[in-house]
């Protein structure tokens, strides 16, 4: 019996040996792999969230795409008079106003904001003050083009039973 444990005793360690030393350099490449694997699942998530941001801003701007077309009519990148003129005489008959003369006064750059230009046009308008030319005013500023009225005037008729006034208006046009 004794000889028998001579012998288990270091079979026994030797065992213990070969297994530490064949099997520890695996379990290190267990351990490593899964460093690597935890490595990658968080990179993987980080460009989850990534494109999940990139796809939120893409449904924005497709929600978004609807005002362009607003932009573009209020800041035009040419400054077309015909346009406005236009506008500005189916504005005036819609609320009951004649548009007797409608000028360009002249293209300048703006003072307030660079790479902007603005466009003076002067108009004379014959009507009723209540309801034509208040509703005629509320629709230029209700407009989607940026029109800013730098100088309202007018004259009262020469008799007092007629209603209709002449106006004059002054305003600047926006544009790039």
């Amino acid at each position: 019996m004794v000889n028998r444990s001579y012998i288990i005793v270091p079979a026994l360690i030797s065992v213990l040996i070969l297994s530490f030393l064949l099997v520890w350099p695996k379990y290190e490449d267990l351990r490593t792999a899964q460093a690597n694997v935890d490595e990658k699942t968080i990179e993987l998530q980080r460009k989850k969230e990534y494109f999940e941001k990139v796809e939120a801003t893409y449904d924005a701007l497709e929600d978004a795409m609807g005002v362009f077309p607003i932009i573009s009519r209020a800041l035009p990148e040419e400054p077309t008079t015909s346009s406005s003129f236009y506008y500005f005489q189916q504005t005036a008959g819609g609320t009951g106003l004649l548009l007797e003369k409608i000028s360009l006064e002249g293209i300048s750059e703006s003072s307030k904001r660079p790479n902007v230009k603005e466009t003076n046009i002067s108009m004379s308008l014959n009507g009723r003050y209540h309801p034509a030319f208040k509703n005629f005013i509320s629709t230029i500023e209700r407009s989607d083009r940026l029109f800013e009225i730098s100088k309202i005037s007018f004259k009262s008729p020469m008799d007092p039973e007629d209603e209709y006034f002449n106006f004059e208006i002054n305003l600047k046009k926006h544009g790039y």
